[in-house]
Parts: structure tokens; sequence; C-alpha cells
């Protein structure tokens, strides 16, 4: 792209010039499909990108794996969030993010980990695994579990780190969630969903599906459409759904 920004970044040093050319054919293409073949336009959504991937260190998230490791460690500690090594029927990759289990209050936190905020920790974490799972496959399913969501995951703070979230995914990663289950679904999502559909694109509005209680069979065979039963997370598998029935 030859917008001033990206020019500018070139000229300024060599770090935007090499990432722009060791950008990948998939990611190339992932771009131009995200921009319906407007060449021009995903020139620059992916020069963004390539720009954003240097300011935001996403090289270093991934070359440094001992800090990335303690990083997600202490992550998950407050907001359970992981790359499985269980795949979809597809072979792709699964993530799953227990959204009703986590405490969103970490992501105020000033120093949170290694003098970063839980809030950039979270994001860091959540890139490290969008980055692990790109590595794997060009697509991945996505599970959201809601069980035990409560109004304290819908402040306006717990809101906003999430919609930092989904515009990482929607601008830096287009086309890479095939599937994105919403499950064990309540009532209180009714209250947030309309926000939450107002961040997301067309595209990625027709990969998602939102599920109520496993336990009940039609939901239950919905995700196995896509992900064999011994390939579901432990709190979905069989005997969670003989426990919560």
């Amino acid at each position: 792209c030859r917008c001033d920004r990206g020019a500018a970044a070139i000229a300024a040093g060599p770090a935007a010039a090499q990432a722009c050319a060791n950008c990948s054919a998939p990611m190339q293409q992932r771009f131009r499909d995200g921009a319906a073949g407007d060449a021009r336009k995903a020139a620059h959504l992916l020069t963004a990108s390539l720009l954003w991937q240097q300011e935001f260190g996403v090289g270093a998230i991934v070359d440094e794996k001992a800090t990335a490791t303690a990083r997600g460690v202490a992550v998950c500690r407050s907001y359970p969030m992981a790359l499985v090594p269980e795949r979809d029927l597809q072979g792709r990759p699964i993530v799953i993010a227990r959204v009703g289990c986590c405490d969103p209050s970490f992501t105020e936190r000033a120093d949170f980990f290694a003098g970063e905020t839980g809030e950039i920790a979270w994001l860091r974490h959540h890139v490290a695994i969008n980055e692990a799972a790109a590595a794997l496959s060009p697509q991945r399913t996505v599970i959201m579990d809601l069980a035990h969501m409560s109004r304290v995951h819908c402040s306006s703070a717990a809101l906003a780190s999430l919609r930092k979230a989904v515009e990482i995914d929607q601008r830096h990663y287009p086309g890479c969630t095939a599937r994105f289950f919403v499950v064990n679904a309540g009532p209180l999502l009714r209250t947030v969903w309309p926000l939450v559909e107002s961040w997301l694109s067309a595209a990625t509005l027709e990969r998602v599906r939102v599920l109520g209680r496993m336990s009940e069979p039609a939901n239950r065979a919905a995700i196995l459409e896509d992900i064999a039963e011994a390939d579901l997370p432990p709190f979905l598998g069989p005997r969670a759904a003989r426990a919560e029935g």
C-alpha cells in the first residue's frame, strides 16, 4: 500500500519493509477475500495490519515462548482461554474461551504480568493463541462458553476489553475463524448481544452459532456436526452433559 502511513513507516526504517516482504501468500489471500476481491482495499488493510504487528510486538509474542507461556498461565487463572490439542472434524484447531468462569476485573489491574496491565496481557495472550492456531491451519473453530455468566461479565469495562479483542480478530485475522460456537448461552446474553453483534462483520456473523445449554440434545447435536464427542473439551464432554442434565 502506498498510503501516507505505509510510505512513512517504510521510509523510517527497514523493519516495516521487512515485515511487508515476509508477508505470506495465505495472509495476502485472506485480506483479498476480506476485501471482496478489491485489490487496492486489500493492500491498504494488509499494510495497516503489518504495521500493527510491528507496533504490538507480535514477533516477540511468537518468538519469546517462555514469556508467552508464563503470560498464558497468569491470564488463564483469571480468564481460562487456550488452544487445545484436539481438532474439529475438518482437522482445524480448536480454541476455547470460558467467559462465564472469568474474573473480568483482572483487565483493570495496572501491573498484572511483568509490568503489563491485565488488559494488555490478555490481548497479548489472545494474539499468541491466534498465531499458534494459524501456524497449524489457516482456519480454526472457537468455542466460547457462557456457563455461569453474570452481570459482572457485562460491565462496561469488561465489554470494552472484549471489543478490543474482537477488533484485533476482525482487522488482523480476517477469515481465520471457520466456526464460532457460543455455548451455554442464557437470557443474559440477550441484553448485550445487539452490542456485540454490531462489532462483527457480516462474514463473521455467518460463522457464529449461539447455542443454549449443552445438555439439551438439539444444542449438543449442533456442535457435534463440527466436533466429535471425544474431541469436545472436558467441560462439554459426555460426563459434563450428564451432570448438568
